[in-house]
């Protein structure tokens, strides 16, 4: 049986066709997660209690999945609608879905990444072609031979923290690309990270999708 997200574990609130909101857990218990929220949902709470929800999240195995619902928890639900730092109550039956192993969890993005000589301390900045929770294909590096060790910060976006951690370069290409594995990371940084990627997943599922119907 896969394992069920932990706690302080970042997880995505998946409304279909509608939404994807980032979370975290905050409690769990059997059959139901208190989730708390990073975002507001655009959906209306009482369609929030009628739809059929997924809880997304990354475990050992890669991208797993909850079927869930908005369920009623010790806290009374907020006026008005749910908003950042509000917790929500889900339900859910246990039965962990695998969507994609988590070697296939790459997607081609660009962010910016800062890169610091772990000894000298020199920093040089370059960005991703493509990004996964266990390393990266960069633009390109200053001087980088295979096995050279950097600590570097990837900006996910200008609304929270960087990604950190420590990474080792593993081949360099022809295209003056630099692919490197990361090689310490923290859970809670790769849940954010492997989420992110994610979300770019399915932003560019939506627009082929949309393409193909225009």
């Amino acid at each position: 049986m896969m394992a069920l997200p932990e706690i302080t574990s970042a997880v995505t609130i998946a409304v279909p066709r509608r939404e994807r909101v980032p979370a975290s857990v905050a409690r769990s218990g059997d059959g139901w997660l208190d989730l708390l929220l990073q975002a507001t949902p655009a959906t209306p709470p009482s369609l929030l209690g009628r739809s059929a929800l997924f809880v997304e999240f990354v475990n050992d195995e890669g991208l797993c999945r909850l079927q869930a619902r908005k369920g009623l928890g010790a806290e009374r639900e907020p006026a008005g609608g749910y908003g950042v730092d509000d917790v929500m109550r889900i339900d859910h039956d246990g039965a962990v879905q695998l969507l994609q192993a988590r070697a296939f969890i790459r997607a081609e993005m660009e962010a910016a990444v800062l890169l610091r000589h772990p000894v000298t301390g020199q920093e040089q900045w370059t960005s991703t072609v493509d990004l996964s929770g266990g390393g990266a294909l960069l633009a390109g590096t200053a001087g980088a031979r295979e096995g050279d060790s950097f600590d570097f910060d990837i900006e996910l976006s200008e609304h929270e923290s960087p990604v950190s951690g420590r990474l080792r370069v593993v081949r360099l290409t022809g295209a003056r690309q630099v692919g490197v594995q990361f090689t310490e990371l923290a859970g809670s940084d790769q849940g954010r990270l492997v989420r992110h990627v994610v979300d770019v997943q399915a932003a560019a599922r939506e627009a082929r999708r949309g393409a193909s119907h225009g």
